[in-house]
């Protein structure tokens, strides 16, 4: 069963909470779905306290929600 895009972005906002836990504010840029992979990849910035920006890219697998990796750097 695939999942809809918000809880796509509710799980993705969440996992970043947890992993930076001073982050201010998200901003989602882009949500794809890979047929090929059955998973979305999400592109997003995160704008923490400190007014550092960070981008994000994530792949979420489709079925269960689960992050399967992801990758952050400063911007």
């Amino acid at each position: 069963m695939r999942l809809d895009t918000k809880k796509v972005e509710e799980i993705v906002a969440s996992f970043v909470k947890e992993k930076i836990p001073d982050v201010a504010s998200i901003s989602f840029e882009k949500i794809e779905f890979k047929d090929r992979f059955y998973e979305y990849w999400v592109n997003l910035f995160a704008r923490k306290t400190d007014g550092i920006t960070l981008c994000i890219f994530c792949r979420v697998e489709a079925g269960t929600g689960r992050i399967i990796n992801y990758t952050c750097s400063v911007y």
